[in-house]
């Protein structure tokens, strides 16, 4: 366990990304636990439509939520007032992956770079499995709105839905003699299960709502 503490967690939901969750948090010496009553602290890779209720759920079991689902950012205002009603510890990020928190800061320096020349558009597009509901997902919304903050200039994303592509995105700026691209291309869940579980622990403790800015 290297000096971490071991932690009981409760899954709220239990598709591909739950069970990666579950491999991966028994590795590095955490239980699974079957209600959320039992558990330290809870991670929610389930259905947007369900994220108000789990949030409540924990707000009133008083147990920290690591939020790994997308899609409910319009909820975004009620989660913040029950969270801070009750005082529990909430943590959410439209994607657990290191290098895609990475891909965000190389970005903001492109964006940077490119806002001097309006000639360069910027377009993104995104792959991911058949299975996921949000399009754009929320790690394209992010990557939009830094591209509005930084260079100016909007950003639409192309989504494509297919097969079990785990996740990659890129953003493109063509000019008319040439075009820049960064893509993040995930290899599969493990990057983004390792990140939430990380999130786990180090959200237990703590009160209020934080990102995986926070964490890092």
């Amino acid at each position: 366990m290297h000096g971490r503490k071991p932690l009981s967690i409760a899954l709220l939901g239990y598709g591909k990304m739950g069970k990666m969750v579950e491999k991966t948090a028994s590795e590095r010496g955490h239980t699974i636990v079957p209600s959320l009553e039992s558990a330290s602290v809870c991670i929610d890779f389930s259905h947007p439509d369900a994220v108000l209720q789990h949030v409540e759920q924990c707000a009133r079991e008083q147990k920290a939520l690591v939020m790994g689902t997308t899609g409910w950012e319009a909820h975004y205002p009620a989660v913040k007032k029950r969270v801070e009603e009750s005082g529990i510890a909430f943590l959410h990020s439209p994607n657990f992956s290191i290098g895609v928190l990475l891909f965000r800061k190389l970005l903001k320096q492109a964006g940077a770079l490119i806002a001097p020349f309006p000639e360069y558009e910027a377009a993104g597009v995104e792959w991911h499995h058949s299975q996921k509901v949000d399009n754009p997902s929320g790690t394209a919304k992010v990557l939009s709105q830094i591209m509005a903050e930084t260079a100016g200039r909007p950003c639409p994303f192309t989504g494509i839905r297919c097969g079990s592509v785990p996740g990659t995105h890129t953003v493109i700026m063509d000019g008319p003699f040439d075009m820049l691209e960064l893509t993040h291309r995930a290899k599969g869940r493990e990057g983004f299960a390792l990140g939430a579980v990380t999130a786990a622990e180090w959200l237990v403790g703590r009160k209020g709502i934080f990102t995986i800015e926070d964490l890092l």
